[in-house]
């Protein structure tokens, strides 16, 4: 577990900006600030690392000969249940009233919704670290989004175009909820990266009501800058739209696009312990680890009235909570 101790900020006008003004982690490795990469428009590709460290190359713009995968999303979508009582994953489908059921799934439990990101699956970390918090710390009905067939490397491009396909699924699963008693003020959609955005689609196509609370983890930045908020998380998306900014300009925003944006360390790379973060990977990450410890602790931040606030630290202007326990206000 990474042990955080932090005061944050945010933004008042318009959407809520929370900065940093002395995140720290409680770990050996020092904090150094490689060079700075920043995504620049119109790139065909983007350094990486896989779940493995491995550097590559991430396609964002594809010869014409190389055609979108032949898959689609209604077949390559999964959902996994994971609750206290079971603890081991039980695939459940969207409209099996009777196979849901005879799972441990429980309608009065809040119920808690991951997505994952590019060249990841529901047993990477973005979803498996907050897996464990929320069933460590209760009772809850803890869903993984697996999308992984679609996610796969090198094809960031491909994946991007599949977010809005998945996206659309994850809806369609959150309306069987509600359909079998479930109540959509209980129901909490997270997405990191790329799932970010799976996310932000998921929310804006609910037929069965508006979303309580959706949060995104970095929100992938890459091919999505320019992106119409149709296709990507945004912040009118749910009642409270949170996001934690952690590789800002880079694998994800650092412009403010929710609801409340939250900056620890300035929000981009690199964060405290990520040593020569030149591929951002450690930094874009960095995003799932400080939301799964806001489950267990409460993380205060200082209200900034804009971006500028963020990077000079002269937030002064209040205080919110990030992560787990925020609350809107």
């Amino acid at each position: 577990m990474i042990v955080i101790t932090f005061i944050f900020a945010y933004l008042i006008s318009g959407p809520f900006v929370y900065g940093d003004s002395g995140l720290e982690l409680k770990i050996k490795t020092p904090i150094f600030h490689g060079p700075q990469m920043i995504y620049k428009k119109g790139a065909n590709s983007l350094l990486m690392k896989d779940e493995q460290g491995r550097p590559f190359r991430a396609i964002l713009k594809a010869d014409s000969r190389f055609n979108l995968r032949s898959s689609t999303p209604k077949d390559n979508v999964t959902f996994y249940l994971y609750t206290r009582q079971y603890n081991t994953e039980v695939q459940v489908f969207t409209n099996d009233t009777e196979g849901l059921k005879y799972t441990s799934f429980n309608t009065e439990d809040p119920t808690i919704i991951l997505v994952h990101g590019f060249i990841n699956s529901v047993h990477s970390n973005s979803v498996q670290l907050i897996r464990q918090a929320y069933l460590s710390a209760g009772n809850f009905n803890v869903i993984g989004v697996d999308w992984s067939t679609l996610a796969q490397g090198p094809w960031y491009n491909h994946a991007a175009k599949y977010t809005y396909g998945v996206g659309l699924q994850v809806a369609e699963f959150i309306d069987f909820l509600v359909s079998r008693n479930v109540n959509l003020k209980n129901i909490h959609l997270i997405g990191h990266s790329l799932g970010a955005h799976v996310s932000g689609v998921a929310a804006k196509n609910i037929k069965s009501g508006k979303l309580s609370r959706l949060t995104g983890l970095d929100p992938a930045l890459p091919l999505f800058d320019e992106e119409h908020m149709s296709k990507r998380i945004d912040s009118s998306d749910a009642d409270m739209v949170d996001c934690i900014h952690t590789c800002g300009g880079y694998l994800g925003f650092y412009t403010p696009i929710c609801s409340h944006d939250f900056y620890p360390n300035g929000g981009s790379l690199s964060q405290p312990g990520c040593f020569w973060d030149i591929f951002g990977d450690c930094s874009h990450g960095r995003s799932y680890e400080y939301y799964a410890e806001s489950i267990f602790d409460v993380f205060l931040s200082d209200k900034c009235t804009d971006i500028t606030e963020v990077g000079n630290g002269k937030c002064a202007n209040g205080t919110g909570v990030m992560g787990h326990h925020s609350t809107g206000t």
